[in-house]
Order: C-alpha cells, then structure tokens, then sequence
C-alpha cells in the first residue's frame, strides 16, 4: 500500500487512539467526601482505621520519599447508571493501592488509573473505598511531585474499551520498525480508513490475517551449465511468510550453448574425475 504521507497518518491515528481512550470512561462524578490521613510509615489496614483523617484536595502534594498517606472516599453511583461497571478513577503520580471491605484489590500507578468499584450497579448506591498512598514511583525515587490530580467515579463502556484496545494494538504494530514494510504500509492504510468511516469491521479483517497468508514474487536469474548445452534459466520463487520455499520454473532460454561446447564437456569430465579446474591441458 502506498502511502503518501506515512508520519502525518501516524500523527493522525494516534491522535484517533487519545479520542477512543477517551471514550472509556464518557461519564464520570467527583466524589462526595474524600479524607486523607497524616504522614505515616508502612502500616496494616487494621492499623489504618484508627489514623485521624482531615479533609483532602485535589492539587494537593505529598512527601517526603517513601513516606505513606492513606485516604477514605466515598461517593453516590448515579441512577442513570444501573447495570453499569463504576471505576475509580485515580491520579497521585506514584504507586497506591485500593482497598475495599480491608482486601487490597489493585494497585494504582501512573500507567494504570483506574479500578473497579462496583461490577454492575444498581443505581443511586453508596459506595466507600480507601487508597493507600506511597511517595515513591514504580521503582523508587521518581522525578515528578506525589500530587493528588484526579479522584473520580466513573462509568466503564466495554464496547469502547474493546474498540481502544484493538485499534491501539494494531496501531503500536503498524510503527514498529521491525514489521515488514508492505504489512506496515497495508495496516497504515486499513487503519486511515477506519479513522475516517469508524467502521470496527475494518479493525476485525486486520485480525483475520495470519501468518502465511502473504507471499512475495521474486524473480532471479541462474546459470547452469549442461553436458551438451549451456542455458540460462528464469525462475519464479514465491516465499511465504512462514518460510516454506517453493521454486517453480517459468521459462528456460536456450542460446548460450552454441558456443565453446567442447570447452564445457571436457571441464565436466575433469570436475567428475576430481581434477582441478587448474589443470587444463594447453592448446
């Protein structure tokens, strides 16, 4: 597939995956009350419950390194919900933990915001979770500030979920340097159309290829010298992908053996008697 402006079509299908993420979570609510403790080192949750708690704020900074604050939230799931997953939406710029019932449920990280609240809601519930807050990042010191940015409830679409992840996978596939070039330009293409008719179907054909299912024509040239005539012969060779060969003659031109023929047969004598080409005897 010919592209005419590759780096312009990736520019445009990443920002076509920011617009699909996006529409993950197409509902979300602050929470209605969120708490955090003072300073404390690496407790239990048992030993958490008793920490006095003041009142939390987003933009809100926390340290020193390693240093651990634990939060208590709670918050209404809207009526408009009902049958809906509800997520924690959840952004400090280091690691946490969410807590639910005293069970560590899932860690949160800066990769990795969100987690589930309530596997189908029933519209108009409360719900209470707490987060245990480390500053530190994924694997120790980090760079940027422990900052309270985002807290939210959020209404989970699968569908849309399911629509990110296969177009981002095939997406980080068509730039990877390593992918053969003609797949690359056909995945390039497939996925600017689809940024223009947002037709999933487009998304389930790419996944339909599979291994071996592309071949490439190469055309080569060799000599082969016969006992009474020499010829050039022109053959195709079609390569699969899974690397099975398989060679088939489609022409033979005759021509090159008029001359020097004595020559020929008597140097494929010498090679079957295991002379030299060396040794040719003077004329």
């Amino acid at each position: 597939m010919l592209i005419r402006h590759p780096d312009y079509t990736r520019r445009r299908l990443a920002r076509t995956a920011e617009q699909l993420h996006a529409a993950v979570y197409p509902e979300s609510v602050p929470v209605d009350d969120l708490a955090v403790s003072g300073e404390t080192g690496r407790i239990s949750w048992h030993d958490a419950q008793s920490l006095d708690v003041r009142p939390a704020e987003l933009g809100e900074r926390f340290g020193p390194l390693w240093a651990t604050y634990w939060f208590r939230g709670q918050g209404t799931v809207p009526e408009a919900w009902r049958g809906s997953r509800v997520d924690l939406l959840w952004d400090s710029g280091s690691e946490a933990t969410l807590w639910l019932e005293g069970r560590a449920t899932q860690g949160l990280n800066q990769h990795h915001g969100d987690a589930v609240l309530v596997g189908r809601a029933a519209g108009g519930e409360a719900v209470s979770f707490q987060v245990e807050l480390a500053c530190n990042g994924l694997f120790g010191r980090q760079a940027g500030p422990v900052e309270l940015r985002r807290c939210e409830l959020a209404r989970f679409d699968p569908a849309a979920w399911q629509l990110f992840h296969d177009f981002e996978t095939l997406r980080l596939l068509a730039i990877d340097p390593g992918l053969d070039e003609a797949w690359a330009g056909e995945l390039l293409s497939e996925l600017n159309r689809f940024c223009n008719e947002h037709d999933p179907a487009i998304l389930t054909s790419l996944y339909e290829h599979h291994n071996g299912t592309r071949a490439h024509e190469i055309a080569g040239t060799c000599h082969f010298e016969h006992p009474q005539r020499g010829f050039v012969a022109f053959f195709g060779n079609t390569v699969n992908k899974d690397c099975n060969v398989g060679i088939r003659p489609m022409h033979f031109l005759d021509g090159a053996g008029d001359r020097n023929d004595g020559r020929m047969i008597e140097h494929r004598r010498r090679m079957m008697s295991g002379g030299r080409i060396s040794d040719r005897r003077q004329t």
